[in-house]
């Protein structure tokens, strides 16, 4: 909706401060710079940040919650509209470890910060300890590539 022309009948994913022109339609910000971003029908014109918020293709009203969203993980701030949305870790795969028999998870799940864009996390689960990176879906995307890639030549080696 970077149109400034652009007129939608369509106010259901945007938020009140939204929809009252005080928060940025794309990432909910309500204390950048401001530009016109169109009409809304039925409540008037909307703003998006100026100049354009980096989060505008992948960021998420602050105050709705995703699909992929854990209603009980949720994290809240000083301000209502200042929520995390985590979503529930899923276990991607069960290993057996080298040394001894012991077991590691690894985990994915995603994570969002108030007013940025959602980012993917990685979880290795052991009994010595927990450790976790998050990743920005193109990173995570490029890491489940490079892995497939790995397990199919792993995979024709073996098969020698």
């Amino acid at each position: 909706m970077t149109n400034p022309t652009c007129v939608t009948a369509d106010a259901s994913p945007l938020t009140v401060d939204q929809l009252d022109g005080i928060a940025c339609i794309h990432c909910s910000a309500d204390h950048r710079p401001m530009i016109p971003a169109g009409h809304i029908v039925g409540h008037g014109q909307v703003f998006e940040c100026s100049p354009v918020c980096s989060d505008a293709e992948t960021a998420q009203p602050a105050t709705a919650c995703p699909p992929w969203c854990d209603p009980e993980r949720l994290v809240a701030h000083h301000f209502p509209m200042d929520i995390e949305h985590v979503s529930q870790p899923r276990d991607l795969v069960s290993a057996s470890l080298v040394e001894g028999e012991e077991f590691a998870d690894v985990c994915g799940g995603i994570h969002q910060q108030p007013g940025q864009a959602a980012r993917v996390t990685l979880s290795i689960h052991t009994y010595l300890g927990d450790a976790e990176i998050e990743l920005t879906p193109e990173e995570a995307l490029q890491a489940a590539y490079g892995l497939i890639n790995k397990a199919m030549a792993a995979r024709a080696a073996s098969s020698i």
